[in-house]
Order: structure tokens, then C-alpha cells, then sequence
């Protein structure tokens, strides 16, 4: 009787076990997600960023000559300043954004590496928890 009550207990602690093993496990397939999501907008904000410092170069440039050719009309130099302005605005938004991203995807990272270490502690727990049921079993029989 006694094994028969410790077998139903063991039975329900690994039936509890597994259900946290799956949940986990779909928690870490989540978070994996997230941080590839995170790493490709990454990328495509540090492209943009090298494209903007492009533009950020070819207009000053395009300031520069306007200022230093005095027979180009005053509008053109201030169209030019002001696409500077813009273009830097842009860059400095999106650097922010970027380290935004990179901070997110450190704890992301933190988050998945507990993540995976309680799903190996579960996964032993799990094993251990089998063997004493079949030993258990084998003792009944």
C-alpha cells in the first residue's frame, strides 16, 4: 500500500514536471524568436544608419559648395542645411533605437540562457523521478 501511494505521487510530481517541461519549453522557442526578430531589425536599423551617414556626407558636401559659390542663390544653401538637419536628426534617432535594441536583446539573452538552464534541471528532474517510479513498479511486482 505504501508503494502503491508513493507510485501515485511520483506519477503526479512527473505528470507536474512535464507539464512545466513543455511550458518551458515553448517559453524558450519564444524568446528565441523574439531575439532573432530583435538581431534583424538590428541589422536593418545599422544599414539604414550607414545609408543616412551617405546622405548626412553628400549633404554637407552639397552645403559646403552652396556656401562657397556665391553665384548660387541663398535658398539653395538652406535647402541643403536643412536636409543636414534632418539627416542627422534621423541618424541620431536611429542609433538610439539601435542601442535600444542591443540592450533588449542582452536580456533577452539572459532570459533564454535561465530559460534553458531550469529546462535541463527539469529534465533531470523528470529522469529521476521515472527511474524511481520503474523501481518502484518492479519492487510491486
Amino acid at each position: 500500500q505504501c508503494d502503491s501511494l508513493k507510485l501515485s505521487s511520483l506519477e503526479a510530481q512527473l505528470q507536474a514536471s512535464e507539464r512545466r517541461g513543455t511550458g518551458l519549453a515553448e517559453e524558450v522557442e519564444m524568446l528565441r524568436s523574439t531575439k532573432a526578430s530583435i538581431e534583424q531589425k538590428e541589422a536593418l536599423s545599422q544599414q539604414r544608419v550607414d545609408e543616412l551617414s551617405e546622405e548626412l556626407k553628400a549633404a554637407n558636401e552639397r552645403a559646403r559648395k552652396a556656401e562657397a559659390n556665391e553665384t548660387l542663390q541663398s535658398q539653395e544653401a538652406q535647402v541643403a542645411l536643412a536636409e543636414n538637419a534632418t539627416l542627422k536628426d534621423e541618424t541620431l534617432r536611429l542609433h538610439g533605437q539601435a542601442q535600444c535594441d542591443s540592450l533588449k536583446l542582452s536580456s533577452l539573452e539572459a532570459q533564454l540562457q535561465a530559460s534553458e538552464r531550469r529546462g535541463t534541471g527539469l529534465a533531470e528532474e523528470v529522469e529521476m523521478l521515472r527511474s524511481t517510479k520503474a523501481s518502484i513498479e518492479q519492487k510491486e511486482a
